[in-house]
């Protein structure tokens, strides 16, 4: 019988992620990236030891999903639970509700914001899945914009190369 060793916090939180729908995405590190508004190389330096996990980069996590950033600190067997910031075994539910938060925390931004555009600003409360994707729309904004100040039109071709894969796979074309 094989030795188990510990894994790292980060891979048994993408793990728990993956197991439900609405944040399967999230389960990758690219998607974890996103997630916790980090890059992706962070996540994976992290992740394989290449570099420690700061107490601030901890702090940031359990502010985003609610996991304690003490459980984020040290390695964990695959069968322990996953403990929340209040102490508890963290659920599903309970990062949905902490990823509302932050949602929602954005969208006040948006809304505190006479800058952005009118037409950006919804009338109607957001499904959860539209409030992920406005934070992340900003992200990328945001991310797009400092790429082009520093004449580094590379990302822009990865964004839209995405952009087109997610329109290609979420509103795919009648057949004629």
């Amino acid at each position: 019988m094989p030795i188990e060793h510990p894994k790292h916090p980060f891979k048994l939180l993408r793990r728990h992620l993956r197991s439900h729908p609405l944040l399967r995405e999230s389960s990758t590190q690219k998607g974890f990236a996103v997630l916790i508004d980090r890059s992706e190389s962070l996540v994976r330096s992290v992740e394989i030891g290449r570099i420690r996990m700061s107490p601030k980069l901890a702090q940031h996590i359990e502010t985003m999903l609610g996991v304690a950033s003490t459980w984020l600190s040290s390695r964990h067997y695959a069968n322990d639970p996953i403990i929340s910031a209040s102490g508890k075994p963290l659920t599903h539910d309970m990062v949905l509700a902490y990823l509302k938060r932050a949602s929602e925390s954005d969208m006040r931004d948006v809304e505190e914001n006479p800058a952005i555009n009118q037409d950006a600003r919804a009338d109607a409360p957001m499904t959860l899945a539209q409030q992920m994707a406005a934070g992340t729309l900003k992200l990328v904004e945001q991310a797009l914009a400092m790429a082009l100040a520093r004449d580094d039109h590379s990302l822009m071709h990865e964004i839209t190369g995405l952009l087109l894969k997610y329109e290609t796979r979420h509103n795919p074309r009648p057949k004629e």
